[in-house]
């Protein structure tokens, strides 16, 4: 028994370890961010938001993970291979995304592992986001007043018509 308890010990010890190396926070970030947000809904029937960043932190950590939360729902952010730039996207119903500014919420690993053990105890407590970007959405654009399969057939009608009338000039 006291084989298993040291065995036991050891890998939870092991397991501890491995999550607080991996779970490295950032300590003043400096962000710089370009965010892009469609208004084209003629093509498609969803906005994106897709979000490009890089951060420095002053305690400079190797290897960070974040999180983005936007409308309480959270959304994993891809590193580049780089490891200099972030990015993220969501997608919204165009009626589902209210018109104005938008702030998205990142966060590290520990700030999101704290929000989660928030949201399953079922408190309100506030966790401090590593950082946040700003959206503004103007709304969707209204698209051509015709639309451009319209334009298209007239297009090929009139053709076909003036190269009938042309044969027609042309045989007589």
């Amino acid at each position: 028994m006291n084989r298993y308890s040291l065995c036991v010990n050891v890998i939870l010890s092991a397991l501890v370890a491995a999550v607080s190396v991996s779970a490295e926070t950032c300590v003043k970030p400096v962000v710089d961010s370009k965010v892009y947000v469609s208004s084209e809904t003629v093509l498609t029937p969803e906005i994106v938001i897709v979000a490009e960043f890089t951060v420095a932190c002053s305690n400079k950590p190797q290897n960070l993970n974040f999180h983005a939360e936007f409308e309480g729902e959270l959304f994993p952010v891809t590193r580049s291979i780089d490891s200099h730039s972030y990015q993220f996207t969501i997608n919204r119903k165009p009626k589902a995304l209210s018109v104005g500014a938008h702030k998205v919420n990142v966060y590290d690993e520990s700030a999101v592992a704290q929000l989660r053990k928030m949201q399953s105890a079922g408190t309100k407590d506030e966790v401090k986001p590593t950082f946040a970007l700003d959206v503004d959405y103007q709304g969707p654009s209204r698209g051509l007043i015709i639309p451009s399969e319209f334009l298209a057939l007239g297009g090929g009608i009139t053709f076909s018509l003036l190269a009938f009338h042309t044969r027609g000039l042309i045989s007589n």
